[in-house]
């Protein structure tokens, strides 16, 4: 669980998706020009997935799915890694589906 020093750190991705620790509050700015994010629209609703680059919660969640429109508009669900991240996607898009 992440302390409430930690959730003050900034986080960035390098080139394989790996979050790393940043007190370079220019360089965490400068990494979101390149934010990884996927999106896929689903039966008028849409699904984004993407890279918060600060801890939202006290889990050290650094990604975040979440529904736009349709029936589940406002589902949420969030994540530690990229890879946790891609495959809750999924899952939330198969949700959306029915």
């Amino acid at each position: 669980m992440a302390t409430k020093h930690e959730l003050s750190v900034f986080h960035i991705e390098d080139e394989d998706g790996n979050a790393h620790r940043t007190h370079d509050k220019l360089e965490w700015l400068r990494s979101f020009k390149h934010r990884w994010g996927i999106s896929t629209d689903v039966d008028g609703a849409k699904v984004s997935t993407v890279f918060l680059g600060i801890p939202h919660d006290l889990n050290g969640s650094l990604y975040e799915t979440l529904v736009f429109g349709g029936e589940h508009d406002g589902s949420m669900s969030r994540y530690q890694t990229r890879a946790e991240a891609i495959a809750g996607h999924e899952e939330m898009v198969h949700r959306v589906k029915g």
